[in-house]
C-alpha cells in the first residue's frame, strides 16, 4: 500500500474535501494531512514537517493551494528535496498563479492550477477518476459552497455554512491543534459525502455567535459605488467570512461585496458570477489577486482602519480602482 501525505488550504470546504478525496482513493491516514494558509508560520510548519518524513512516503498532493511568490523560494527548495527523495509530488490547484512561481509546476510529476472555473475539489475527482453518485453530489455542493453560490435546496446551504462554522473554528488554533480538528473533518467527509453535519451541537453553538456577529457587520456595510459593499470586521470576533459574503451579496443586490480585517488589513472580494466582472484584478490592486468571481487581498499600507478618516481613505480608493477597472 502506497504512503500518501497531503497538504492542503486550511481556510475552506474546498481543502477539506480536495484532501477527502485523496483519502478514499488511497486509503490515507488523516495523520498524513496537513493544513496549511498563507501565513509563514502556518506553511513552514505544514511543507516543514512533510519534506521531513519524506523518507516514508510515495507520494504527497498539494491541493486547494496556490504557489505565491512571497514562498517561491521556499516551495522550490521543499519540492526539489523532496523529488530528489523520490517523492511523486502532485499539485492541485485552481487558484491563478504568478507567472515565476510556474517553474514550480515543472518540479512537480503533476501540476494543476489556474482553472478558475472549477474548484480544487472538482480537479481531484477528475484526475483520480472518482465519479460514482456519491462523491459527484459532494463535488457539485462543494464547487457551489467555493464560489458563494447559494443551491436551491435550503438545507444544502445550511449545512455548507455549519461545515464552514466549523472550519472557521478550527482554524482560529495553534497550527498543532488546527490540524487535528480540520483532520476529524476530513475523516467525517470520508465517511459521510456531505450528507450529514459533523459535530452539530459545536456547529450550532458557533452558529449562533457568528449570526450575531454577521448582522452587526450587516447593519454597518459602506458603499465605496452603488454597487461595491464593504463591510469592516474585527478578527477578534468570530464570524464565518464565506457566510457573511453571501449574504451581503443577496442582502440589496450588491454586484461586488467585500470584507476588511481592520486588525489585519485582509481583505475577502466576491461578485455575482453572472456580472461579467473580474475582481480579481482590483484584488491585484489592493495587494491580492484569485479568481474572477472570488478574491483576497493584504492591504499594502496601514490605512489605520480603526478610524473613520482611514475606512474613508480606503473606500476611496476602491471606488477609484474599481472604476478604472471598469468594474462601477
Amino acid at each position: 500500500m502506497q504512503n500518501i501525505f497531503v497538504i492542503t488550504h486550511a481556510n475552506d470546504l474546498d481543502g477539506i474535501c480536495s484532501a477527502a478525496l485523496v483519502r478514499m482513493k488511497y486509503g490515507t491516514s488523516t495523520d498524513n494531512i496537513f493544513f496549511t494558509d498563507y501565513s509563514d508560520a502556518r506553511v513552514r510548519y505544514a511543507f516543514g514537517r512533510v519534506s521531513k518524513l519524506a523518507k516514508s512516503m510515495d507520494s504527497v498532493f498539494i491541493t486547494d493551494f496556490a504557489a505565491e511568490k512571497y514562498h517561491e523560494r521556499y516551495f522550490m527548495k521543499v519540492i526539489g528535496t523532496l523529488r530528489r527523495r523520490g517523492v511523486n509530488v502532485i499539485w492541485l490547484d485552481h487558484h491563478p498563479w504568478p507567472k515565476s512561481t510556474e517553474r514550480i509546476a515543472k518540479l512537480c510529476n503533476l501540476a494543476v492550477f489556474g482553472e478558475s472555473s472549477m474548484c480544487a475539489t472538482d480537479i481531484a475527482a477528475k484526475i483520480m477518476d472518482l465519479n460514482e453518485p456519491g462523491v459527484s453530489q459532494m463535488v457539485a455542493i462543494v464547487h457551489r459552497a467555493d464560489f458563494a453560490i447559494y443551491a436551491r435546496d435550503k438545507a444544502e446551504n445550511m449545512l455548507t455554512e455549519k461545515y464552514g462554522t466549523l472550519i472557521v473554528y478550527y482554524d482560529m488554533f495553534g497550527a498543532a491543534k488546527m490540524n487535528m480538528g480540520l483532520r476529524r473533518l476530513v475523516a467525517f467527509v470520508c465517511k459521510d459525502k456531505l450528507v450529514h453535519v459533523f459535530d452539530n451541537k459545536l456547529a450550532d453553538r458557533l452558529e449562533l455567535e457568528s449570526d450575531r456577529n454577521i448582522a452587526a457587520c450587516l447593519k454597518q456595510v459602506k458603499y465605496a459605488d452603488k454597487g461595491i459593499a464593504v463591510a469592516f470586521i474585527s478578527g477578534k470576533h468570530f464570524l464565518n467570512k464565506q457566510n457573511a459574503l453571501m449574504r451581503m451579496k443577496n442582502k440589496r443586490k450588491n454586484s461586488i461585496v467585500m470584507l476588511v480585517d481592520t486588525d489585519t488589513g485582509k481583505g475577502s472580494i466576491r461578485n455575482r458570477k453572472n456580472s461579467g466582472k473580474d475582481i480579481s484584478k482590483l484584488a491585484a490592486v489592493l495587494g491580492g489577486g484569485g479568481h474572477p468571481h472570488a478574491a483576497g487581498f493584504t492591504l499594502k499600507k496601514d490605512y489605520r482602519l480603526k478610524t473613520e478618516h482611514g475606512r474613508k481613505s480606503l473606500l476611496k480608493e476602491i471606488e477609484d480602482a474599481a472604476k478604472s477597472l471598469c468594474l462601477c
